[in-house]
């Protein structure tokens, strides 16, 4: 080929290659849409089928609910017929109640005829024994009065008596308290003695220690003198020496005053000399500094001058990263705003997806509730159940009660009638009638404890019962059937519970079938919006991440002349350092100088100080000599003192010898006189003891024949006490056989009267139970009437619960028929929108095929 047909060839190539390559990048695009649009299509088909699933439930439970009223009303109504002849029963059984308290108010009238004529019996009686116990208590006042005066004779010989008895005792106390204070001085005494005994001879053995203690410290007082003496005179020869070499010493020192002071006067000259040299070395550094420090001053204004220019650029280039970094921030803050958009669309996405999850929580929550209502029902009604039947075996155990004790109670009234006739006739066989009849009555209580337990026992005693009285038999009959009805109606009563509770269920079951569905739906539409809002905010991050890339690029060019001006910073600085340790030098010099003049002047003041002090020790030596005869002569008065004393010491001595040998005699004519005085004082006590038994003698002797005379009027008087209560016993005796006549007369009169209060309070019994038994009745109409008026109303409840539960069955079939219209337009919308993009397809394709061509 030729080489302008092979470049024309290259350049077709190329073309054809960049043009293939976008295309194929729409094509893929557009076939990506297509399948996205397919999938929407599926997605509403399946929602459609939903629905026609719906509208079928709904349409089947439409039927169930027209069955079940149909049901209703015709239990209803079977209910009904039942009540109205429950209502014609009772009825029946209330007159034939009525007839029998008739009955039971005659004999009341005659039981009360009987009681008046006991009671007239009962007081005559009681007057009796009234008069027989005044009687007795005049008596008793009598013989009380008797006794009372011999028992005050009596009082008074015992106070006579006792008060003899307390002086002799009185008297004997004296005499034996004077007797124990006798007892108590002698020993008293005795001690004393003893103890004066004791001290005498301690003060004499004490006085003998004294006069050797004494007589030795004469001898030790003799041996100090003489030792004295020899010291005084060795200490005289030895001040003597001591006053010679103080002597000496004194001449030495003043020699070596004067050898220091030469030596003194030398040295400060020599200091004197170095101090010029130093100064005139100091004045020349001082002026090397200055011109040093005119250079400095010099550079110094140079590098300000640098500064500032440095400064201005660096504030140039600081306001220029200020801005950049405005950009900045402000990018990053819309960068974090659409992050947070986002993280607002993930948790809104969480939030529905967790608001669905509890919802379907909150629905199986409800499911379980209902049936949790379902199985409470389920038990109320079964505990109803229960109670029911149990109060119908109460009603029947009652039932039975009443007719047994109809029937022993009439027994009852006719035993006590014969019995009452016989009590007038016979009063003494009373005592066994009543024995029978209170074992009679015990019987009977048992008899109907064990037909309580025992329900069996019960009805065979209820059969030996009815066939003796036939209107009893009647009246069991017409009870047990209107039991029997009761227990029917309270069965139907509760079947019509059940199938309204289950009524119930099922409707809150459809309700929350339609809520879920609706929910289903508003979560889809939902979640497609957040998948849109998804798209722009990844599209804006993308813009906001260039234009991040852009502003980092402008910042590294101004660091990087940030870098360079501070860079000449650095330069000028170390410039600036050099000059500054050159001072630095010159001035350590100038302070080494002047430590130097300090180090002179130093030593010349040590040695002026030197030179004093040595001044000062020599005059403190002379000082000290002078102290040192002082001391001596002092010392030598001392000792002729110190002979003086001792002297002294000695006449004193001698003096307490014999001040002591004088006690001693006194002390020994002491304890002779002691000794003398307790000896007459013994004799004394011993002789007052003597008269003070003698006289307790006496006082025993008149006491024994005060309880002689005692014993013997106590006698006396017992005799007296025992006639009189003897007479007493006699009259008490004679007027309680009279009172225990009455008192079973009363006994006799009372027991009449309690048995006929017994047959009284038997009659108000069953006067009571008919009267319970017609407002059992009574009640048993009111309830009949009131379960017609419920179950009329439980009618209209029913029907009204079934019209309201149609209508919600066509509101929904409406929203169902609705969203089966609005699905249908989606439908046709996206079947649009493939038409078009297939259209598009086709139009890529042929262009493509064009440029190929």
């Amino acid at each position: 080929l030729s080489p302008d047909v092979r470049h024309h060839h290259t350049s077709h190539t190329s073309i054809t290659l960049q043009i293939s390559f976008s295309q194929q990048l729409l094509l893929l695009l557009l076939l990506l849409l297509l399948l996205l649009l397919l999938l929407l299509l599926l997605l509403l088909l399946l929602l459609l089928l939903l629905l026609l699933l719906l509208l079928l439930l709904l349409l089947l439970l439409l039927l169930l609910l027209l069955l079940l009223l149909l049901l209703l009303l015709l239990l209803l109504l079977l209910l009904l017929l039942l009540l109205l002849l429950l209502l014609l029963l009772l009825l029946l059984l209330l007159l034939l109640l009525l007839l029998l308290l008739l009955l039971l108010l005659l004999l009341l009238l005659l039981l009360l005829l009987l009681l008046l004529l006991l009671l007239l019996l009962l007081l005559l009686l009681l007057l009796l024994l009234l008069l027989l116990l005044l009687l007795l208590l005049l008596l008793l006042l009598l013989l009380l009065l008797l006794l009372l005066l011999l028992l005050l004779l009596l009082l008074l010989l015992l106070l006579l008596l006792l008060l003899l008895l307390l002086l002799l005792l009185l008297l004997l106390l004296l005499l034996l308290l004077l007797l124990l204070l006798l007892l108590l001085l002698l020993l008293l005494l005795l001690l004393l003695l003893l103890l004066l005994l004791l001290l005498l001879l301690l003060l004499l053995l004490l006085l003998l220690l004294l006069l050797l203690l004494l007589l030795l410290l004469l001898l030790l007082l003799l041996l100090l003198l003489l030792l004295l003496l020899l010291l005084l005179l060795l200490l005289l020869l030895l001040l003597l020496l001591l006053l010679l070499l103080l002597l000496l010493l004194l001449l030495l020192l003043l020699l070596l005053l004067l050898l220091l002071l030469l030596l003194l006067l030398l040295l400060l000259l020599l200091l004197l000399l170095l101090l010029l040299l130093l100064l005139l070395l100091l004045l020349l550094l001082l002026l090397l500094l200055l011109l040093l420090l005119l250079l400095l001053l010099l550079l110094l204004l140079l590098l300000l001058l640098l500064l500032l220019l440095l400064l201005l650029l660096l504030l140039l280039l600081l306001l220029l990263l200020l801005l950049l970094l405005l950009l900045l921030l402000l990018l990053l803050l819309l960068l974090l705003l659409l992050l947070l958009l986002l993280l607002l669309l993930l948790l809104l996405l969480l939030l529905l997806l967790l608001l669905l999850l509890l919802l379907l929580l909150l629905l199986l929550l409800l499911l379980l509730l209902l049936l949790l209502l379902l199985l409470l029902l389920l038990l109320l009604l079964l505990l109803l159940l229960l109670l029911l039947l149990l109060l119908l075996l109460l009603l029947l155990l009652l039932l039975l009660l009443l007719l047994l004790l109809l029937l022993l109670l009439l027994l009852l009234l006719l035993l006590l009638l014969l019995l009452l006739l016989l009590l007038l006739l016979l009063l003494l066989l009373l005592l066994l009638l009543l024995l029978l009849l209170l074992l009679l009555l015990l019987l009977l209580l048992l008899l109907l404890l064990l037909l309580l337990l025992l329900l069996l026992l019960l009805l065979l005693l209820l059969l030996l019962l009815l066939l003796l009285l036939l209107l009893l038999l009647l009246l069991l009959l017409l009870l047990l059937l209107l039991l029997l009805l009761l227990l029917l109606l309270l069965l139907l009563l509760l079947l019509l519970l059940l199938l309204l509770l289950l009524l119930l269920l099922l409707l809150l079951l459809l309700l929350l079938l339609l809520l879920l569905l609706l929910l289903l739906l508003l979560l889809l539409l939902l979640l497609l919006l957040l998948l849109l809002l998804l798209l722009l905010l990844l599209l804006l991050l993308l813009l906001l991440l260039l234009l991040l890339l852009l502003l980092l690029l402008l910042l590294l060019l101004l660091l990087l002349l940030l870098l360079l001006l501070l860079l000449l910073l650095l330069l000028l600085l170390l410039l600036l350092l050099l000059l500054l340790l050159l001072l630095l030098l010159l001035l350590l010099l100038l302070l080494l100088l002047l430590l130097l003049l300090l180090l002179l002047l130093l030593l010349l003041l040590l040695l002026l100080l030197l030179l004093l002090l040595l001044l000062l020790l020599l005059l403190l030596l002379l000082l000290l000599l002078l102290l040192l005869l002082l001391l001596l002569l002092l010392l030598l008065l001392l000792l002729l003192l110190l002979l003086l004393l001792l002297l002294l010491l000695l006449l004193l001595l001698l003096l307490l010898l014999l001040l002591l040998l004088l006690l001693l005699l006194l002390l020994l004519l002491l304890l002779l006189l002691l000794l003398l005085l307790l000896l007459l004082l013994l004799l004394l006590l011993l002789l007052l003891l003597l008269l003070l038994l003698l006289l307790l003698l006496l006082l025993l002797l008149l006491l024994l024949l005060l309880l002689l005379l005692l014993l013997l009027l106590l006698l006396l008087l017992l005799l007296l006490l025992l006639l009189l209560l003897l007479l007493l016993l006699l009259l008490l005796l004679l007027l309680l056989l009279l009172l225990l006549l009455l008192l079973l007369l009363l006994l006799l009169l009372l027991l009449l009267l309690l048995l006929l209060l017994l047959l009284l309070l038997l009659l108000l019994l069953l006067l009571l139970l008919l009267l319970l038994l017609l407002l059992l009745l009574l009640l048993l109409l009111l309830l009949l009437l009131l379960l017609l008026l419920l179950l009329l109303l439980l009618l209209l409840l029913l029907l009204l619960l079934l019209l309201l539960l149609l209508l919600l069955l066509l509101l929904l079939l409406l929203l169902l028929l609705l969203l089966l219209l609005l699905l249908l337009l989606l439908l046709l919308l996206l079947l649009l929108l493939l038409l078009l993009l297939l259209l598009l397809l086709l139009l890529l394709l042929l262009h493509v095929w064009s440029n190929r061509c």
